[in-house]
């Protein structure tokens, strides 16, 4: 809780407040993008029962699927560790159960969260965040170059500091795959 006051003291003039309505905001937007990409990387948003839940939200999931720190102890990773998170469970798997609707066989591989992101936040809070996307066109051009820097044998390693929409993560993984 104390790192995400402070994270959010650079948003707003009153560092020493709680909002709850800025965390509760928070908090589902996280949720909501951990719930996504795991559909995502199951192709479909099955039923999950609390345990499959928890460990979408703790990065236990990714973890087993070979993704290791995609879900990184974030400024909502404690609630997962409480002994009773059953709230925020509850929660989870409403976002879960709305999110049935979707069929995520079908997706282009393009980046996913850059407008839901720009369309949610307010202006201000954006740019203060560094919440305004790439455009895949910069991103892929970004990629390239740093890709064809490689040498043949080299193995890649890639970091993306400030993940955001991921839409450099998504680019990566396209020249990759061309590449391999």
């Amino acid at each position: 809780l104390k790192l995400w006051m402070q994270f959010h003291s650079v948003v707003s003039s009153d560092s020493q407040s709680f909002d709850v309505k800025d965390f509760a905001y928070d908090l589902y937007l996280v949720t909501l993008a951990k719930l996504t990409c795991a559909n995502l990387i199951d192709q479909n948003a099955p039923f999950r029962s609390n345990e499959e839940l928890l460990g979408i939200l703790n990065g236990d999931f990714f973890n087993q699927k070979g993704l290791i720190n995609i879900v990184d102890h974030d400024c909502f990773y404690w609630l997962t560790t409480q002994e009773d998170c059953t709230l925020l469970l509850e929660v989870a798997a409403s976002i879960q159960h709305d999110l049935a609707v979707y069929d995520f066989a079908i997706v282009e591989p393009e980046d996913l969260f850059g407008k839901l992101i720009s369309q949610l936040s307010a202006d201000k809070k954006r740019i203060l965040l560094g919440q305004e996307p790439t455009p895949k066109w910069l991103a892929a051009k970004m990629v390239k170059n740093c890709e064809e820097s490689l040498a043949d044998n080299e193995s890649p390693t890639f970091l993306d500091m400030c993940c955001g929409s991921g839409v450099f993560i998504v680019e990566v993984i396209k020249r990759m795959l061309e590449r391999f």
